[in-house]
């Protein structure tokens, strides 16, 4: 059995069964009427919250090295039952797994297939689903710890988005404790988090602006490097929480890709190419964001400008 068409149409037909479940509400990937920017968005809510109140953030990225190609199939059926998924589908999906296939294919040569024995099927209709089942629980865990960010009586020690996954706290001991927590959990699900691009950041209050911090961090006895950036599903989050990178990135794109358009569409005229140009809408991924940066308004407005004239000359 392989990823054809029609096992395609067979799993959509099998979605609804599972889509019931409930996953928890740290998992921002591959749910509905939620995505990378509503992480993103609590990442900074909980961070300007803390900040405001005179406290640090300390914020831990972790890479889970090809966690979708790692999930335990026997994990996964357990899980499946804990969710009280009906007997015949747990069935289906075993039957699923066991049977994949794989082989290489170039011009007219086919090699010899063999089979995977662990993973969910990239290009499944069920996998992304499956594999939040799967990381539901240690989520779930490490959010009622007590330990950790919190805003109002909501815990925010755990951001999640698929296999992208922040840990945050006010304290360095409380990630420290929040991160052996998680990679104990990690050890349960047969994941691997590589320690070589995973990094921490702390995002300091004004009034510990001039002050050293400890910041040493560790992550299964390895030194977890400490830097002042780093890019979180597309966003460039910066230490001083200034939008300036995140900004030049979205207009270096922006411009790419008008540039593109506008050289592959320049015979035809200005108010088609005005009509063109609206219907593509290529807005500033993450732009809502910015909210609380009005520094940088002249300088996206002066870009819209430009952008105006070049489709009217």
């Amino acid at each position: 059995m392989n990823s054809s068409n029609f096992l395609k149409i067979f799993e959509y037909c099998l979605l609804p069964r599972l889509k019931s479940i409930q996953i928890d509400k740290h998992q921002f990937g591959f749910r509905e009427n939620t995505g990378c920017v509503n992480a993103c968005a609590v990442l900074k809510e909980t961070i300007f919250s803390y900040n405001e109140a005179q406290s640090n953030v300390y914020c831990a990225s972790l890479d889970l090295t090809k966690a979708f190609d790692k999930v335990n199939p026997n994990i996964l059926m357990m899980k499946l039952a804990e969710k009280k998924v009906a007997p015949y589908a747990i069935k289906i999906i075993k039957y699923m797994n066991e049977n994949q296939f794989v082989n290489i294919c170039f011009n007219e040569f086919k090699g010899p297939e063999w089979k995977i024995g662990n993973g969910v099927r990239q290009g499944g209709i069920l996998s992304p689903l499956l594999f939040n089942i799967y990381m539901d629980s240690a989520l779930s865990k490490i959010s009622n710890l007590h330990v950790g960010c919190s805003i109002d009586t909501f815990k925010v020690n755990i951001i999640g988005y698929a296999d992208d996954i922040l840990l945050i706290s006010p304290s360095l001991h409380g990630l420290q404790c929040i991160l052996d927590k998680f990679c104990d959990l990690m050890n349960d699900l047969c994941f691997v988090i590589n320690a070589s691009k995973s990094c921490f950041v702390i995002f300091k209050a004004k009034r510990y602006l001039n002050v050293t911090l400890e910041s040493n961090l560790f992550m299964n006895n390895s030194l977890l490097t400490r830097v002042n950036e780093f890019k979180y599903l597309g966003v460039i989050m910066s230490s001083d929480m200034r939008n300036d990178k995140d900004i030049l990135r979205c207009c270096t794109s922006f411009l790419k890709q008008f540039n593109s358009m506008y050289h592959r569409f320049n015979f035809l005229d200005s108010n088609m190419l005005i009509f063109l140009f609206q219907s593509q809408c290529m807005s500033f991924y993450a732009s809502e964001l910015w909210y609380n940066d009005s520094k940088h308004k002249g300088a996206l407005k002066t870009l819209a400008k430009d952008v105006v004239f070049v489709l009217t000359d």
